[in-house]
């Protein structure tokens, strides 16, 4: 589904992608891993274009999407969270969720000025009300995201994102800064996702405990190259990898 062809970034004299190259397939976890600084959000951020300019190209279902500008990319039915949470403060969940449908209103323009604008507002509803009831933040709906925990927050940006029905979704850290309660409820969200609502998943993340049980592959950088591909058996027994992360060696 996704294709990442020798794509490379560079930040001045800095290489923080090297000739980087993956395949995500269609309706999989895919997980990528490495240590603090090996290039994972710099990768994504170059795959949504939200990055620098970069070499190589980015293919989805096979359309080259390298040159694509980012707010585009939920149109071809890509949509990503963030490190860092970037949801509307001053907005309740609701109608943050509501943001992330909005696109879907041009679809809908015809019927609007045919009179049907009521129609499209219960769509909404519906929609809204069901991805909140697959996240698990139905209750909170009406609250605004700064009064919630972070691990509910956390869920509202992966409901903002699923909402406005993506074929692909790319998580950037969904666990950081969460307890462990919370991100068992998290890895259950993502898992759901990709079982029972077919999304192709492709994941950033340091928790290897969730790394390891929801993810079909995997992907490690370090210093922006690829060290190592394969099933989560696969990674756990690579010596590169475990020299990497428990040889003392440091990231870039």
């Amino acid at each position: 589904m996704l294709e990442v062809a020798n794509v490379g970034v560079r930040f001045g004299g800095l290489v923080a992608v090297d000739d980087f190259s993956m395949t995500v397939e269609q309706g999989m976890i895919h997980a990528l891993i490495g240590p603090n600084g090996a290039g994972k959000t710099t990768l994504f951020n170059s795959i949504t274009r939200l990055g620098p300019k970069t070499t190589g190209r980015v293919y989805f279902k096979g359309e080259d999407i390298t040159r694509l500008p980012d707010h585009r990319m939920i149109h071809k039915g890509i949509a990503r969270t963030f490190q860092n949470l970037q949801l509307f403060g001053k907005m309740t969940v609701y109608e943050n969720l509501y943001a992330g449908y909005a696109f879907h209103f041009g679809r809908s323009l015809p019927s609007i000025f045919a009179g049907s604008h009521k129609s499209f507002e219960e769509d909404v509803r519906a929609r809204i009300s069901d991805v909140a009831a697959r996240t698990g933040i139905r209750s909170v709906l009406m609250n605004v995201p700064r009064n919630l925990s972070y691990g509910m927050q956390k869920r509202v940006e992966i409901a903002r994102a699923i909402i406005s029905e993506p074929e692909m979704l790319l998580l950037d850290e969904p666990a950081a800064g969460l307890t462990y309660q919370e991100t068992e409820k998290l890895d259950r969200v993502v898992y759901d996702l990709s079982r029972n609502k077919g999304i192709t998943i492709l994941l950033v993340e340091h928790d290897m405990n969730i790394v390891m049980k929801i993810s079909d592959r995997i992907s490690v950088m370090n210093f922006g190259k690829k060290i190592a591909e394969g099933s989560p058996q696969e990674i756990a027994n690579d010596p590169e990898v475990i020299r990497v992360y428990l040889g003392g060696e440091e990231s870039a």
